[in-house]
């Protein structure tokens, strides 16, 4: 594997396996799929058209091996059944129990249209601080901004997605992420 293949590997590994853990029991079967996402990567290499959306590409890779790993066990008819993803219990206010697979599933997929919508200074800020959790400090040093900027990213990304995503906010009497319930 080559240096950048090495670093790619480093900053969106953890991404692609907790997508597929999250949809696969088995250890072995997230391992081997997220090995063949970066395999099927690298030969695409000469063919991505922006480098900078190479996460993007590895999700979509890896929810389609997913699709047709999980058709060949007989567990999935069609690829609407598996929603597309963000690793949900990493938001605020993502639903736990109480809300049903597919308004969960309805909820990722809108994350994933509206985060696409964001500017893309906030979208990155936003992924890497609230979705992956990284601490501003390093998120500056990745984007080469100031600690501030970073935090007002974040925070306008998240205020934007908060009140474009309303709709999806849990319904009374159903847990959330910090286990509360609503009255």
């Amino acid at each position: 594997m080559s240096e950048t293949w090495t670093f790619a590997y480093r900053r969106h590994g953890g991404v692609v396996r907790g997508y597929l853990q999250k949809r696969l029991s088995s250890r072995e079967e997230v391992e081997d799929l997220c090995q063949e996402t970066f395999t099927r990567a690298m030969k695409a290499e000469g063919r991505l058209r922006d480098p900078g959306k190479l996460r993007s590409y590895l999700l979509s890779t890896a929810h389609n091996l997913l699709v047709n790993h999980l058709r060949k066990r007989g567990r999935v008819r069609s690829e609407s059944e598996m929603g597309e993803g963000l690793q949900l219990e990493t938001l605020p206010g993502a639903a736990i129990g109480g809300e049903s697979d597919e308004r969960v599933m309805d909820l990722d997929m809108a994350l994933r249209r509206e985060l696409d919508r964001l500017p893309p200074h906030q979208r990155r800020a936003f992924e890497l601080g609230a979705l992956q959790r990284w601490p501003y400090a390093r998120i500056a040093a990745e984007t080469g901004c100031s600690v501030s900027k970073v935090k007002v990213d974040v925070f306008r990304a998240r205020k934007t997605l908060m009140k474009r995503l309303e709709d999806y906010r849990p319904r009374a009497g159903a847990r959330v992420a910090t286990g509360e319930v609503d009255a």
